[in-house]
């Protein structure tokens, strides 16, 4: 299983930290709290091949939670985009397959852009539905 550790990121480790931490107290409990379910949704949604499902998935749960008051406007909500992004890929992310070294390789080059992406969410949200290739084969696992 492959884990973000097993990839060298460089400097992207350190602004998915930065990213991940921009966050007030009381959005961090509760997102911590959600993540484990959101990253459980979206990855059965993603299975079925419906790329624009994982990030729907944490759209519905910063809009759907009053915990969220400051994702009201599109600068809070994209900065809570970001913020989730970062955690699960910080905490949640792992590869179950055995890949090949060739799909292997491509993981660093797509997490950089998720650290470094800046706050124009449609180019983010892009490269985070194409990352789940296929549900048998190449899975990108939240959890």
């Amino acid at each position: 299983m492959l884990k973000l550790a097993n990839f060298d990121l460089g400097p992207a480790l350190s602004q998915f930290k930065i990213v991940a931490g921009d966050i007030a107290a009381d959005e961090a409990r509760e997102l911590d709290r959600l993540l484990p379910e959101t990253a459980a949704r979206a990855r059965a949604a993603a299975a079925h091949w419906d790329y624009l499902a994982p990030a729907r998935a944490v759209d519905h749960m910063l809009d759907a939670r009053p915990a969220f008051p400051r994702a009201k406007d599109i600068e809070g909500k994209t900065r809570l985009r970001r913020v989730t992004v970062a955690r699960l890929a910080l905490h949640h992310f792992q590869v179950e397959d055995a890949l090949p070294p060739s799909i292997a390789s491509l993981y660093p080059d797509h997490l950089r852009l998720f650290a470094g992406w800046p706050s124009s969410w449609p180019r983010a949200r892009a490269i985070v539905t194409t990352m789940n290739i296929s549900p048998r084969t190449c899975d990108m696992r939240w959890e």
